[in-house]
């Protein structure tokens, strides 16, 4: 800064009251805004400049302080940023402070954490997520910089929806409220029907802003389509039309929105009396509600909503019985309303089949028990401790002890000290020959403490009182989190100082969403009374809300010597997450290091399988396919004899993608004999390898045994996977209808499940259905705004629509809020200090990077992997191409030899879109000079009119020019293109063509139409014309003109083929021809796996030329025309890809027969063919003779030949390629080649 200059502001400084200092000079202002503008942008290095301008301007300037702390923050200097802080503290400024700590704080969070909950967040797992962002928060609000994003989740989980809708709405109305907040609010506002409208009224008017308005107008439309066809959405859908006018999609709705008004039933009598039903049911009146209920139903016995409320209120009453039935009423008349009962259900469900196991298993009909308890264990529920105890059972039952006491201890995990769980645990190791434990996990215990120490002696519990028991013997039977609530709280009040029953409440309160509250009771009671049982019950509760540092920090209050076996259990737990994520971590700088010290860790014996199943996931985490089933191998054999921990191995090897390895090892442990419990989670593994393989078999087009392979799958009808898969194989066999109809029954249970929508979006693109699938993106906009996978499914739903922009922009916003989602770009390792050097094009080839730089992330792969394709489909481009071909012949004659380089830029159509490629290609052929023999040169122009001793000179045959040309394309079922034969031979000519290939069925049958001029390239005569030296005459080149029609059928993964078509064949004093065409065929995949593919098939061919003008004489055409071809070819192709290599070759053999008729020397000049055959008839049987025609011939042969073609990427935009083929029949031969440079912008 100029001495002048900082005296100046320092003046100014002096000058301007106290109150004003504190918010600096206008110029001072102006450099913090500056680097502030910069610090948002990530330059660091360009904020820097301005704030030491501001601060040495004013040292003491909070805001500039502020923002020098927030730099060095960013920087990493924690001790330079502190320093700042300290100075902040002293100038009293409280909410630069609080701006800094928060800085502070948010550097030093969690990242595994963070990243995991913004993980659960984009997969739609709303709650878990904020239970992780708490877990990483701790007991404070949120940094500043995740506040947004940590209240988007808080909304989006019905717990704690309201909560996240008012963090949204104090975010949004702050002065400074950034335009991304305001939307976030406001598509909140529009997931409840309540809030909608006033959702889209903000909407609207972020329309309109430049950084936010297409996700605005993008939201807008999907809450209208979100609110199906209620009338009231058509204000809003009027206004959306009068912005824009043009959407097609939205006109539709507005008509269907007026259809349903004018054809909307009166008003419905009974609303009034239904809303105050439920006012009252929300009051606790429960018996008045009822009476309400059941005369709304007195009235209309379906009344979907009555049935519903009534199913409550059972519910709550504990006639589980009843509740299932009305709740099942409730949703199978309402299906599409119906879904707001189904959590009810699932509870009601879940009480009425427990219920029902445990008669069945009273009237000692175990295998019934063991069916309806099996069926209750997979309905949605929160705790599973009293079927993990039942299902312990019937264990007992079916003299399975270990089982038994497996299922026990599961739920005594969950639920120490219950009674149940406790006396089966006790006759299931009495049943083994052991004696029951002296003290079981959660056992209540009376030993006093001993005097002076913090603990009281073993867990400190006293045994529990009479009423206590019941009412937490009854809550533990009650599906609803409200009832059972107010049971544990009667408990709570008979025995104050228990931690099972306070844990008990505090889950019962988070299934509420009220999980802090529940916090609290458990933690007040750890801090205040030291036992072990009390800081056990935090440290479960803290592993399970997600927070395994605050897990570890209360068992490390709890002295060794005082821990019980679960405690030992969850400490170790504990400590080998730490010990896998720091090994991982190792694997970015050291692999060698972590890889031995991830295996190290698989190594050691465990139980539980869980130690190796974290290792597997490391490894399969950072694309480490080799290392995760070397960590299998080294796991099982290190629990040999540990049969659930080897089911558990197993599990997370099919997870990982090794399904052989787990398919092998599931076999290992079944033919050890293992008990029926473990046979049923071998069948289960078995279920998740039956889906791979399926989709494996898929892949390679064999949807009959792909089928086969998932049936066993398919009968377990909550198997939603299975059924995904089902849907997969529909679209594989070319069924789009069917794989939609699957994957919407899916969406219907689950609308959030991503991989459902995904499906039924393909789908619907599938069968042509593009509104169908517009809509189906625009309810996964809705349900799931800020996620990822979702922008990928608007990217490819655009792509279809050939809006490649639009395709571009979702990838590019894909791939930021995947990183957004991940907390960084997650790839593979990169060397310290090049992470700004390594920033990637989005639009660059991911094949290019793989080996060095590979998202391990399967998302970001996939989204990479979509921009390179559509890099390729709408990226601009130029090429030089240098080709050559070599024809067998006669020299001067059909003999030919091509040289062309060919430029071309290809770009993107403005306005209609497709592709625009506009090229130029110099060429040259050449024939060479016809054999200076008498009959050689008797076959050229009329030099047969002459005396052999006169034959007049004959030129070698050759020229050269330009072609240029323009073609478009719009994908795949439209091309057309119009250019020119090379500018500069001795005649050009325009030629061009049009094909349309448009789809007529869903299954993909396809109908091509071509109509085409081109140029017949046989030889020099045929594509450039030639001159005869004896007359001067000039004739050539030829064109042909016509058209071909085809169908293709798919086959599989293969297609079938056949077609025909008719050309005019005509040139420049060459006699005028005609061409009939006919082909059929097929093409089938025999091995798919990955990128590499082997495929063959078959080929009929039938060519009949009217007239053989195959010869050079005057008249003739230079081109092969025989009347009749047919070939039988059989051609084998292999493909594939190693790095960044893509690679084809391939080898066709068959068997051709033709035949040409005898032609005359000049076919369009009669008087010179007479001249010829009066001197045939005079030279006729001497030695001089002469001919006047070409003789007719048929032959018959093997006909083949080779092809190849390499393409290497040399960077993400530059790549290289070569081209050969090899074509042999009879006495012929042809050779081509071609080398390209691309380069993609």
């Amino acid at each position: 800064m100029r001495p002048s200059l900082r005296l100046a502001l320092l003046a100014t400084t002096l000058a301007l009251p106290a109150a004003a200092q504190e918010a600096g000079s206008p110029a001072i202002a102006i450099l913090v805004r500056q680097a502030e503008r910069w610090l948002a942008q990530d330059r660091v290095d360009l904020a820097m400049a301005p704030i030491e301008r501001a601060l040495a301007a004013e040292p003491n300037n909070p805001q500039a302080l502020a923002v020098a702390a927030r730099i060095e923050v960013a920087r990493g200097n924690r001790e330079a940023a502190n320093a700042y802080l300290a100075r902040l503290g002293q100038s009293g400024a409280r909410t630069q402070v609080q701006e800094v700590q928060d800085a502070i704080r948010a550097s030093s969070l969690d990242r595994q954490g963070l990243e995991e909950a913004r993980r659960l967040a984009s997969e739609g797992r709303a709650a878990s997520a904020v239970q992780r962002y708490r877990a990483v928060f701790g007991n404070q609000p949120p940094p500043e910089p995740y506040a947004l994003e940590y209240a988007q989740a808080l909304s989006g989980a019905p717990a704690t929806r309201q909560e996240g809708i008012e963090a949204l709405s104090r975010l949004a109305s702050r002065p400074n409220a950034t335009a991304r907040a305001r939307l976030a609010y406001a598509q909140a506002l529009t997931f409840d029907p309540p809030t909608r409208l006033q959702g889209i009224q903000q909407l609207q008017s972020l329309a309109s802003l430049p950084d936010v308005g297409g996700e605005a107008r993008r939201a807008w439309a999907a809450a209208i389509g979100f609110s199906g066809n209620d009338p009231a959405m058509l204000p809003a859908a009027e206004a959306f039309l009068q912005r824009y006018p043009d959407d097609p999609e939205m006109r539709r709705r507005a008509e269907t929105l007026r259809a349903a008004i004018r054809s909307a039933p009166a008003p419905d009598p009974e609303a009034a009396g239904r809303q105050l039903a439920f006012q009252r049911l929300e009051a606790g009146a429960i018996g008045d509600s009822a009476r309400r209920f059941q005369e709304l139903l007195a009235r209309d016995p379906n009344d979907s909503d009555s049935l519903g409320g009534l199913g409550i209120i059972r519910l709550r009453e504990g006639n589980l019985a009843e509740a299932r039935e009305l709740l099942g009423r409730a949703m199978a008349n309402d299906p599409q309303g119906g879904r707001q009962w189904q959590r009810a259900f699932e509870g009601a469900a879940y009480g009425d089949e427990l219920a029902t196991a445990r008669a069945q298993l009273r009237r000692n009909d175990v295998e019934a028990a063991e069916i309806t308890a099996r069926r209750a264990a997979l309905r949605e529920v929160d705790d599973r401790s009293d079927i993990e105890t039942l299902l312990g059972d019937i264990a007992l039952r079916r003299n399975d002890p270990a089982a038994a006491e497996a299922r026990y201890r599961a739920a005594l995990s969950r639920r120490p000290g219950f009674p149940p769980a406790q006396t089966g645990l006790a006759q299931a190791l009495r049943a083994q020959g052991r004696a029951p434990e002296p003290r079981l996990a959660g056992e209540p215990r009376s030993t006093p403490a001993p005097e002076g120490e913090g603990f009281r002696a073993e867990g400190g519990t006293p045994p529990l009182p009479a009423s206590a028991a019941a009412f937490r013997a009854e809550a533990a039977r009650v599906a609803d989190p409200g009832a059972a609530a107010v049971l544990l709280r009667n408990a709570m009040a008979a025995a104050p100082d228990n931690p099972w029953i306070r844990l008990d409440l505090a889950r019962a309160l988070r299934r509420q969403g009220r999980g802090s509250e529940g916090r609290a009771l458990v933690e007040e009671l750890a801090s205040r009374t030291s036992t072990p049982d009390n800081i056990y019950a935090a440290a479960l509760l803290a592993e399970e809300d997600g927070r395994t540092a605050d897990a570890d920090a209360l068992l490390a209050r709890i002295p060794p010597g005082r821990r019980t076996a679960d405690m030992g259990r969850l400490a170790t737990r504990i400590r080998t997450q730490r010990e896998v994520v720091a090994a991982a971590a190792m694997m970015a700088a050291s692999p060698l290091d972590g890889r031995s010290q991830l295996l190290a860790l698989a190594a050691r014996p465990d139980p539980t399988g869980s130690t190796a199943g974290a290792v597997i996931r490391a490894f399969s985490d950072a694309n480490d396919r080799a290392g995760a089933a070397e960590a299998g191998r080294v796991a099982s054999v290190a629990n040999r004899s540990q049969t659930p921990a080897r089911v558990a191995i197993a599990g997370a090897l099919l997870a990982a993608g090794l399904e052989a390895e787990a398919t092998a090892l599931a076999a290992e442990i079944e033919a050890g004999n293992p008990t029926a419990e473990v046979r049923r989670d071998l069948a289960v593994l078995r279920s998740g390898a039956a889906i791979r393989a399926a989709d494996r078999l898929n892949e390679a087009g064999d949807q009959v045994q792909a089928f086969e392979r998932l049936r066993p799958a398919l009968a377990q009808p909550e198997n939603r996977d299975a059924q995904l898969a089902l849907a997969r194989l529909y679209l594989g066999a070319r069924q789009p209808a069917e794989a939609l109809r699957v994957a919407e029954a899916t969406l219907m249970r689950d609308p959030r499940n991503v991989d459902a929508r995904r499906t039924a979006i393909e789908a619907a693109i599938a069968t042509g259905d593009r509104a169908r699938a517009a809509r189906l993106l625009a309810e996964g906009q809705s349900a799931m705004p800020s996620d990822a996978r979702v922008l990928l499914l608007e990217a490819r739903v655009a792509r279809d629509a050939g809006d490649g922009p639009r395709a571009r922009q979702a990838l590019e916003a894909a791939l930021r809020q995947r990183q957004a989602e991940l907390g960084s770009f997650t790839r593979g390792p990169t060397p310290a200090g090049l992470v700004g050097a390594s920033a990637q094009n989005p639009f660059g080839r991911a094949a290019s990077t793989a080996s060095a730089n590979a998202p391990t992330d399967r998302v970001t792969r996939e989204i990479e992997q979509e921009l390179a394709a559509l890099r390729d489909d709408i990226g601009p481009s130029m090429a030089a191409i240098v080709g050559g071909r070599m024809r067998s012949g006669d020299n001067g004659l059909d003999k030919l030899a091509e040289v062309t380089a060919r430029l071309e830029a290809v770009v993107t159509a403005p306005i209609v879109g497709g592709r625009l490629t506009v090229y130029a290609e110099p060429t040259a052929i050449d024939s060479g000079s016809v054999e200076n023999s008498t009959q050689a040169r008797r076959r050229f122009g009329t030099a047969a009119l002459s005396s052999p001793t006169s034959l007049p000179p004959i030129p070698s045959g050759s020229a050269a020019g330009v072609g240029l040309g323009v073609a478009y394309q719009r994908g795949d079922w439209g091309r057309a293109d119009v250019g020119s034969t090379p500018i500069g031979f001795p005649t050009s000519n325009i030629v061009g063509g049009v094909e349309i290939s448009p789809r007529i069925t869903d299954d993909g049958v396809r109908l091509r139409f071509t109509a085409e001029r081109r140029a017949m390239n046989d030889s020099v005569l045929s594509y450039a014309g030639v001159t005869d030296t004896r007359t001067g005459a000039s004739w050539g080149p030829v064109l042909r003109t016509g058209g071909r029609g085809q169908v293709e059928i798919p086959l599989g993964a293969g297609y079938g083929y056949a077609g025909g078509g008719y050309s005019i064949i005509d040139g420049s004093g060459v006699v005028s021809n005609s061409r009939i065409e006919a082909g059929a065929g097929v093409s089938i995949p025999v091995y798919r796996s990955g990128d590499t593919e082997i495929r063959t098939g078959l080929d009929l061919v039938y060519l009949a030329y009217q007239k053989n003008l195959r010869y050079f004489t005057l008249g003739h055409g230079g081109y092969f025309s025989p009347q009749q071809y047919t070939a039988l070819n059989l051609p084998v192709d292999y493909r594939g890809r190693s790095g960044d290599l893509t690679y084809r070759v391939g080898a066709t053999l068959g068997y051709a027969a033709w035949r040409e008729d005898s032609a005359p020397y000049f076919p369009n000049d009669p008087g010179a063919q007479a001249t010829l055959q009066a001197q045939a008839d005079a030279t006729a049987g001497t030695s001089e003779a002469v001919s006047a025609t070409y003789r007719g011939q048929s032959q018959a042969g093997a006909v083949g030949g080779v092809r190849a073609d390499l393409d290497y990427a040399l960077n993400d935009s530059l790549s290289i390629g070569a081209a050969l083929r090899y074509d042999k029949a009879s006495n012929f031969d042809e050779t081509r080649f071609q080398l390209r440079l691309r380069n993609r912008f």
